[in-house]
């Protein structure tokens, strides 16, 4: 998801640490942040020797995405979950909106590639509800860039892994230092390292294979594909809401 559509996965991770883990919503946040920090930094990579990233334009979103990332992610351990179950349902609400609406501009090529109008307001918001919600910041990013006429498509899911790299390890850390009393195994405060390492492992052919198609799919298929996926997700954690 993360190297073809531009999702870090965790708007699939979280309800499926939930739901098959049995993990309470604050520690399937936490390590759904993990694991998308290490699924976009391999993508990341992948991208970087494919085409080099425009670091101009992550520099401006990753500041303030890191810095609220890292401040909700301290604060979301002591709210109480269905505040965050509510607080999730409307993020995707939002989402199905901004990609329902996205188009693609044929003139995005040739446009100067500067840093985003905004971009740090844009960043501290996508932050803000990745830190929050367990999501890695691109499913919030993707749809305000696919929004963007004055950016090529096949950036977007790019910038997006680098955004998630960085929004979600700065979440992430703030989850271990939270409930941190040293180590246990393979837990590290609200971080489960072996779930998160194993999840990886398991999506590094599908991230290798999907950083050398991405730019050959067309927006309404990316919009196709992101909207099954996130509406699919908003039914089970409305129901999810409802039920508590």
């Amino acid at each position: 998801m993360s190297s073809i559509l531009g999702l870090g996965g965790g708007i699939l991770l979280v309800p499926s640490l939930i739901f098959f883990f049995g993990f309470p919503q604050h520690v399937a946040v936490a390590t759904s942040l993990l694991t998308i920090g290490f699924v976009s930094s391999f993508n990341v990579l992948r991208f970087q020797l494919k085409a080099p990233i425009k670091w101009k334009i992550i520099l401006g979103l990753g500041f303030t995405g890191g810095l609220f990332s890292f401040s909700a992610g301290r604060v979301a351990g002591f709210l109480p979950e269905k505040l965050l179950l509510i607080f999730f349902v409307i993020v995707l609400m939002f989402l199905i909106i901004k990609t329902i609406y996205a188009k693609e501009n044929p003139d995005a090529e040739s446009a100067k590639h500067t840093v985003l109008k905004g971009s740090l307001r844009t960043g501290a918001i996508a932050g803000l509800i990745s830190g929050l919600t367990g999501v890695g910041g691109g499913s919030i990013l993707t749809p305000m860039l696919l929004a963007r006429e004055d950016l090529p498509k096949k950036m977007v899911v790019p910038l997006a892994n680098a955004f998630m790299m960085i929004t979600a390890l700065a979440a992430a850390a703030a989850y271990a230092l939270q409930d941190f009393s040293g180590f246990s195994g393979w837990v590290i405060g609200s971080l489960h390292l072996d779930t998160a390492l194993l999840i990886f492992a398991g999506s590094v052919p599908a991230a290798y294979l999907g950083t050398h198609f991405q730019d050959r799919i067309s927006l309404q298929v990316r919009k196709v594909a992101l909207l099954f996926f996130l509406i699919l997700i908003l039914v089970k954690m409305s129901m999810r809401l409802f039920s508590t």
